[in-house]
Order: structure tokens, then C-alpha cells, then sequence
């Protein structure tokens, strides 16, 4: 089992893989969580800890079943990666005896394991492990299934956080809009109300010129009308860009209501 993990603790392939990772824009800051990793292979936990610590992970070990139980119980983390064979006890007992405690029924389980997915899946089942991955350990696929067991995003949020965000940008965007209906959509209807008036007359008849006057005035303020409410609706729907409209007063509809 010494070299079963050769590709998660060789330091050249784990330096070169996150240099080629952040030169990608994949190194973001997240919430730090808690994992625990559990495996009697002093190599194979090396590696995996310094690849989950530079995903900024806090990252706890365990060398025997009985001291990870221990762990578990005294402060559970996160999340517990697994070997399936430890000196002491299966991997899977392990996990059985987490799944026992009321505490830690809940805690996600993630087995390591040298056999084939095959092989393993039906005991990872069976022990209600929630993942199951093999040596040598996929450094991509190792920390999608942490991500995906977390609720962590790509960018370090946990799915409620996005939620959240999303809730709170949505309240902005409404918000911005109603300020440009009643900051900007007032006034320019008093430009183009006042305007109407002029052209109908009802200030006295208009010269020619003043005519002309008024109604640029109007035709401006209806102009400048639609392109006030085609942003705040826009701004709602949250696309497309309002920048890209006031470059272009065509993008994203002709829609006044």
C-alpha cells in the first residue's frame, strides 16, 4: 500500500498541479472547513494534507480506526476522508460507528480505497459511506467530491451563501430600479407633460422656431424616458448588461411599459 498514492504525495506532481491550477484562476479564498483524514500511511496522509491544505482546508489526522472514532466523537469535523484498511480495524466499521452516534449520523464519509469502484461501491454502501473514491488518489475528482459533499462552489461559497447573495443583489437591482423611475422617470415626464402643452398651445401660439424647440424637447424626453425604463427593467432581469444599453439605446428591447 506504500505506493498507492504516489500521485497525491509526490511534492513535484502536487507543486505542478496547483501552479497549473491558480495560472487557471482556480485558487480562490473559501470558508475554511474542518477535515479529517483518516489512514495508517504516513505518506498517503502527508500528500493528502498538503493538497487539501492549499485548497485552504484545516485538515486533522487519524493513523487507527480507533483514534479517528476518538476524533469524531471529541470535535467532529466536516468532513472524513476514509482508507477502507486500517492496522486495527476496517475502514468500513469505521464508518459504521460513525454512522451510530446520533452526533455524527449526519457527518459525510468519503471512503479511500485500493480495489476497484466495482469492488468497493457495494461495501461503501453498505457501510452508508456517501462517496467512494480510488488510490491513486484523482486530485480534481478528489476535491470536486469535497465541494460537492460541503455544498462549497468553485468561488468558496456554500450554497446558502450564494443563496443569500443572490437574495440581497435581487433586493439591489429592484432597488436601483425604482430610484431611476422615480428619480429620473419623474422629472423627464414633466419635461415631456409641459412639452405637450406648449405644442398644443395652451401657454399661447408658438412661433415656428418654438415650435421646433418644443418638440425636440418632447421627442428627447421620450427618448431618454425609454431608455430610463428598458434599464430598470433590465436591471430586475439582471441581463443584459445595462452598461452594454447606454453604449447602445437598442440592446435589450424596446419594451416602455
Amino acid at each position: 500500500m506504500s505506493n498507492a498514492c504516489i500521485a497525491v504525495h509526490d511534492p513535484a506532481i502536487v507543486f505542478s498541479w496547483r501552479l497549473a491550477k491558480r495560472e487557471e484562476g482556480y485558487q480562490v479564498e473559501k470558508q475554511q472547513r474542518r477535515i479529517l483524514v483518516v489512514d495508517d500511511n504516513a505518506a498517503d496522509v502527508k500528500g493528502l494534507e498538503l493538497v487539501l491544505r492549499l485548497d485552504r482546508y484545516e485538515v486533522l489526522t487519524a493513523g487507527s480506526g480507533a483514534g479517528a472514532l476518538d476524533a469524531v466523537r471529541a470535535s467532529p469535523p466536516d468532513l472524513v476522508l476514509l482508507v477502507d484498511t486500517l492496522a486495527d480495524m476496517s475502514g468500513y466499521d469505521v464508518c459504521r460507528g460513525i454512522r451510530a452516534a446520533e452526533e455524527t449520523r449526519a457527518l459525510p464519509v468519503v471512503m479511500m480505497t485500493t480495489w476497484s469502484m466495482d469492488e468497493a461501491r457495494p461495501k461503501c454502501r453498505a457501510a452508508r459511506a456517501d462517496g467512494c473514491i480510488t488510490k491513486p488518489i484523482d486530485l480534481n475528482e478528489l476535491l470536486a467530491l469535497v465541494r460537492d459533499l460541503l455544498g462549497v462552489s468553485d468561488y468558496g461559497e456554500t450554497l446558502e451563501e450564494q443563496r443569500t447573495a443572490l437574495i440581497r443583489l435581487t433586493a439591489q437591482r429592484h432597488g436601483v430600479a425604482r430610484a431611476l423611475n422615480n428619480e429620473f422617470g419623474t422629472p423627464i415626464n414633466a419635461v415631456i407633460g409641459f412639452s405637450e402643452l406648449l405644442l398644443e398651445g395652451k401657454a399661447g401660439p408658438l412661433t415656428a422656431t418654438q415650435e421646433d424647440y418644443a418638440r425636440a424637447i418632447h421627442e428627447g424626453g421620450q427618448r431618454l424616458l425609454s431608455l430610463v425604463l428598458r434599464c430598470a427593467d433590465l436591471l430586475k432581469r439582471g441581463e443584459p448588461s445595462v452598461a452594454r444599453v447606454l453604449a447602445d439605446p437598442q440592446e435589450g428591447g424596446t419594451n416602455t411599459s
